[in-house]
């Protein structure tokens, strides 16, 4: 199964570090600046969105992934 995600700046201001590796181990790194949260909620059936200020990340992730991913890590934290 192929779980998507997307992030959507305002402008590329807010864009810190992009880095594409040339080496045989191909990564990609981007980092920016979200700003203040403005909501959290779940679209089109399953992706969380979290829109900032500057931007948007969108994530292709279940409501239920999500609550068994917070209850581990309220395990290993002690939470």
């Amino acid at each position: 199964m192929i779980h998507l995600f997307s992030i959507e700046l305002i402008s590329n201001k807010f864009v810190k570090q992009v880095t594409l590796s040339n080496e045989s181990r191909d990564g990609v790194y981007f980092e920016g600046f979200r700003g203040d949260i403005l909501e959290i909620c779940f679209v089109n059936g399953g992706m969380l969105e979290i829109r900032g200020v500057n931007g948007t990340f969108r994530i292709d992730i279940s409501k239920e992934e999500l609550r068994k991913m917070m209850a581990t890590e309220a395990t290993i934290f002690g939470l």
